[in-house]
């Protein structure tokens, strides 16, 4: 079982020491509560060792607006691991469906 703890909008499990750290904005409907939504695919992430960053948020239709406020939220996040574990893993981007398209134009 992860432990998630809420920074902001975004959801967060971070291990000891994350090999990687996982940046994922999710579908329309499930991004509201992306931890329990997508919650497979993080504990399996979870069990390898990857820090997961999952930013939570109700859709609308300014989709710039929506993706400079999850870029903010998820370098918040980031600067708070770096400043815990002393460097950033290597980094992927992930995104289900709208959450694709708000990474890209981030």
């Amino acid at each position: 079982m992860t432990r998630w703890r809420l920074i902001g909008k975004v959801w967060c499990n971070w291990p000891s020491r994350p090999d990687g750290l996982i940046e994922f904005i999710g579908g329309s409907y499930l991004a509201a509560s992306p931890h329990f939504s997508y919650r497979e695919l993080f504990e399996s992430l979870s069990n390898n060792n990857i820090a997961i960053h999952a930013w939570s948020y109700i859709p609308g239709f300014d989709h710039q607006g929506q993706a400079n406020k999850a870029w903010k939220s998820l370098r918040q996040c980031r600067i708070r691991l770096e400043d815990r574990i002393g460097n950033i893993p290597r980094t992927i981007r992930l995104g289900h469906s709208l959450g694709v398209k708000l990474h890209l134009i981030a």
